[in-house]
């Protein structure tokens, strides 16, 4: 198998493993699955997450623009809320 890379313009959060993509962080996980990964580009979002999902999803920010590359950092503007399920975040800074 050969993997695939495209260039996303904008913020883009990648669901994986259904390789769905949004326009926001909030959309991504509002469609996670348990076990489902959020992918990101090394850019800025601004938005309040509400985390509310009862299952775990792994959020991994800082990928360049083919999401070959994770050397980097996402930055959200704004805040993130925990009510309820598990949330793995790597590579996110929060303003």
């Amino acid at each position: 198998m050969t993997p695939h890379f495209q260039f996303f313009a904008g913020n883009v959060a990648f669901l994986t493993p259904s390789m769905a993509t949004y326009s926001t962080l909030q959309g991504a996980y509002n469609a996670a699955a348990s076990g489902n990964t959020i992918q990101t580009r090394s850019v800025v979002f601004t938005e309040n997450l509400i985390l509310n999902n009862p299952s775990t999803i792994n959020l991994i920010g800082g990928f360049d623009d083919t999401y070959s590359s994770n050397l980097g950092n996402t930055q959200i503007n704004g805040s993130l809320t925990f009510s309820k399920g598990n949330v793995n975040i790597s590579n996110f800074i929060i303003h």
